[in-house]
């Protein structure tokens, strides 16, 4: 340790910076997920292929220009891009005349299916 400076940290530090600009450099925008996703249509029924074919404009039109080149944080920060979706969500279903107090929460939701699934086998 020189001048208060643990050495050992400092580099592993750098190190750790140098990869997260690394990781973040080749981490792929959202354009590019969505439109790899897009792409992928080979495997879709005819039904979904025409939805998402009006979506890629959709997306296009209005999502690319505004999102279309950040990269996710899923990669790295899973709980919080989870969390960031959630907030999202609950936002755009504030500004559709949806309340949330409305939405069956996803806990009571799957545990009233079990419930439904258990009460069907007898």
């Amino acid at each position: 340790m020189r001048a208060g400076i643990d050495i050992v940290q400092a580099k592993r530090s750098a190190r750790e910076e140098t990869k997260a600009v690394e990781i973040a450099a080749a981490a792929p925008t959202f354009q590019q997920c969505a439109e790899r996703y897009i792409d992928d249509w080979s495997k879709w029924s005819e039904k979904h292929q025409s939805q998402w074919a009006s979506s890629a404009s959709s997306l296009k039109r209005h999502a690319y220009p505004t999102i279309g080149q950040l990269t996710p944080i899923w990669i790295e920060k899973r709980e919080t891009s989870n969390r960031v979706r959630g907030r999202i969500e609950t936002i755009i279903a504030r500004n559709v005349d949806i309340d949330d107090h409305e939405l069956i929460p996803l806990p009571v939701m799957l545990s009233s299916m079990r419930a439904f699934a258990i009460g069907d086998k007898k």
